[in-house]
């Protein structure tokens, strides 16, 4: 018995990319559509080329894709080139610890955000839970030139900080909403700067990140520069005292209220 259980679970997810365009041919007039896999050890049977041919997606604008692993890579990757010119919303996410090593370090080799590079219709990311951004991946943002909402929440830090260093004013001038779940060695490198599209930047807000609280000359120099009303959430030294010295911003500490936020 247990062994026939295992041979359902490794077969579960084979035609789902069958289905998956078969429903993107069937239905053109989509606006939306969502892909969970449903076992991490299941993979994707491979796709016969012929089948995305003469598939018209004009009409899609979001994808989700929920993954149990990184053994579909492939099929997802044509599946984001297929949609890339078209798709105004993407969200890549993985449920469970498929992608951690037992150190909660990323144990994700290959790449897949790669697919989406100079993707001009795509305007807002949501890279979330245990899905980890690799160096390569994270350069990609910079080729989104609409890109104006953007969530990443496991990532290269080193990566992300460099980045942000060369393309937050430039690359990656359109963003109204940036939010980064952990931290990056120098925010004050990263996010300063004249950026008058930003108007919500949330950083490194969690419990988890309580040991790097911003001080005043990093918060100033985050500050500086960004338009009337921003509105700043991350964990400072003292808050109370920081929006005395920025008036023209909003600072949002969630440690007077963590059970907002994401744990």
């Amino acid at each position: 018995m247990m062994s026939d259980h295992r041979a359902f679970m490794e077969t579960e997810n084979n035609y789902l990319g069958v289905l998956t365009y078969h429903i993107l041919r069937s239905y053109p007039n989509l606006t939306g559509f969502y892909i969970q896999e449903e076992f991490s050890g299941g993979s994707i049977k491979p796709v016969d080329d012929l089948m995305s041919s003469g598939i018209r997606v004009n009409n899609l604008k979001e994808l989700t894709i929920s993954m149990m692993g990184h053994k579909n890579y492939s099929f997802y990757h044509k599946l984001l080139n297929l949609t890339k010119d078209n798709i105004r919303k993407l969200r890549l996410g993985v449920e469970g610890d498929s992608f951690r090593t037992q150190g909660a370090e990323s144990k994700k080799k290959a790449t897949l955000f790669e697919a989406v590079e100079g993707s001009i219709s795509i305007t807002s990311i949501k890279v979330k839970s245990d899905f980890y951004l690799l160096s390569k991946e994270i350069q990609v943002l910079a080729t989104l030139p609409n890109l104006m909402k953007l969530q990443v929440d496991w990532f290269d830090a080193d990566a992300m900080q460099e980045l942000l260093e060369r393309e937050f004013t430039k690359g990656l001038k359109n963003l109204t909403h940036l939010q980064l779940l952990f931290s990056v060695p120098h925010p004050e490198k990263a996010f300063k700067g004249i950026h008058k599209s930003l108007i919500h930047l949330k950083y490194a807000y969690t419990q988890r990140q309580k040991d790097n609280k911003l001080n005043l000359d990093q918060t100033l120099a985050i500050v500086e520069g960004k338009k009337f009303g921003f509105k700043f959430t991350t964990l400072f030294e003292n808050d109370k005292e920081f929006q005395m010295q920025c008036p023209k911003a909003v600072l949002l500490d969630p440690s007077h209220n963590w059970y907002q936020y994401k744990k």
